[in-house]
């Protein structure tokens, strides 16, 4: 195991010229006014001092280019919220392939796991975030795929004390948050269906299917979609989308191509 830590100054208002570098090749954060880049890189700074990163299966060590990286997509959810939300876990590894799931793991439903599964991504309750970092070179555009922003979500969703798709929030909040998930996800599932029996696309969906695994694989899901394919989200579940641009303070749309 290779071990890289970078500390920065979170005071520093000046980002360091390899943070806007990196910056600008992912173009979900192209969008970006030229105010929250710089609290971005600031926050991807302070995530980065804060958090250890290793890496597995990899002799050639950890580049620190990929640290920058995965650091501003993890400050992206939180850029108008607070890293507080991320101090429930201190390590992200990374690892050279796809990795396989612990025998015996428990899923979020409860459900206990005998069988090896590949994963390109993980989050562990009060653990480390596991990525794939072939998996990484496919984050940041605008696909609606996004491995760290999907891994985030599950800690976001943890630091509330619970896994089930309610990241935290005023407890005034807590039931209208509640009540859009659950009207999300069955108006998703009958959009699953559809597309099924009429043998569509599910490429034509607003995001992965996986989302109906779960409540807290919903949220995920849909966390990747709002930030990397907006449109489509808010146009087949508007009302989730608003929810979840209240939560997040952040309307992604803005700053998307008008293809997405």
């Amino acid at each position: 195991m290779n071990w890289f830590k970078r500390r920065a100054d979170p005071a520093s208002t000046q980002p360091r010229p390899e943070w806007a570098c990196q910056l600008q090749r992912l173009p979900i954060l192209a969008g970006l006014s030229a105010a929250e880049q710089e609290r971005l890189i600031a926050l991807g700074q302070q995530f980065m001092a804060s958090k250890r990163f290793s890496t597995i299966g990899d002799d050639n060590g950890l580049e620190a280019t990929t640290c920058i990286l995965v650091s501003l997509m993890a400050a992206l959810p939180v850029l108008h919220l607070s890293l507080a939300h991320y101090a429930t876990f201190y390590e992200v590894r990374l690892y050279r392939d796809e990795f396989p799931s612990l025998p015996g793991a428990m899923d979020s439903n409860g459900v206990v796991h005998d069988d090896v599964e590949w994963l390109a991504g993980e989050a562990w309750e009060q653990g480390p975030v596991l990525l794939s970092m072939p998996d990484l070179q496919h984050s940041g555009d605008w696909t609606g795929f996004n491995l760290v922003i999907h891994e985030l979500a599950h800690k976001l969703d943890m630091a509330s004390g619970e896994i089930n798709g309610c990241p935290p929030m005023a407890f005034a909040q807590l039931a209208n948050w509640q009540h859009q998930l659950t009207q999300a996800f069955s108006l998703f599932q009958q959009q699953v269906e559809h597309a099924e029996q009429n043998n569509l696309c599910l490429q034509g969906l607003p995001m992965d299917p996986y989302g109906l695994e779960s409540d807290d694989e919903f949220f995920a899901v849909s966390c990747e979609a709002f930030f990397t394919r907006p449109r489509p989200l808010r146009d087949a579940l508007p009302d989730w989308y608003q929810q979840l641009a209240l939560y997040f303070r952040q309307d992604p749309i803005q700053r998307a191509p008008t293809a997405t």
